[in-house]
């Protein structure tokens, strides 16, 4: 009757227990809980406390009272916490008590009403999968630099007789977002 042997019949068996997937219950940083260092999981993460390292995960929520210092990478991310980092995922929901600092590449982002974000937001282009080195320096490469001059017609404008536009002791010139116009004024338009 009462044996040691067998399992009380309120507690499952140990087949019972370890058939239930490990993706199926989230890591939990409880609120009392600070862990220095960086997380890695292969399944959901919650955090209720403080991590100040980097968090890599499939699924992230950072609850009301959670704090993240440091990079996040995961497939979905939900804050309702304080993020102080960068955010990189799929999917991206602010809650309006959450409080961001730092930059978000997304695919997916919603934004609730009294959410603070204080960073910028940069859609990932799923189209081509270059290493993010890469296409980062051909983009400012192929930028012209600010009051370079190069030829053509994609440089500033030009009148029906050919000259730039400029005036006497005028130049034309490119900026840094690839505007023309001139030192001292703007470019006459193409009749």
């Amino acid at each position: 009757m009462f044996s040691k042997g067998k399992p009380a019949a309120h507690e499952p068996a140990p087949a019972e227990r370890s058939s239930r997937k490990a993706s199926d219950v989230p890591s939990i940083i409880s609120p009392d809980m600070a862990v220095t260092g960086n997380l890695t999981s292969s399944g959901d993460i919650q955090v209720d406390g403080r991590v100040d390292g980097d968090v890599e995960a499939a699924n992230l929520t950072i609850g009301e009272h959670g704090a993240i210092e440091g990079t996040i990478r995961a497939r979905t991310v939900q804050v309702h916490g304080s993020v102080s980092g960068e955010i990189q995922a799929s999917s991206v929901t602010l809650a309006a008590t959450a409080r961001i600092h730092g930059d978000i590449v997304h695919e997916s982002l919603a934004i609730e009403a009294g959410a603070y974000l204080d960073g910028h937001c940069r859609r990932r282009d799923t189209s081509q999968q270059q290493p993010a080195a890469a296409s980062a320096g051909d983009s400012a490469a192929a930028r012209p630099k600010a009051g370079k001059r190069s030829g053509g017609a994609s440089q500033g404008s030009r009148s029906a007789n050919g000259d730039s536009g400029s005036g006497p002791g005028e130049e034309a010139a490119t900026t840094a977002d690839g505007a023309t116009g001139t030192a001292a004024g703007s470019a006459k338009s193409v009749q």
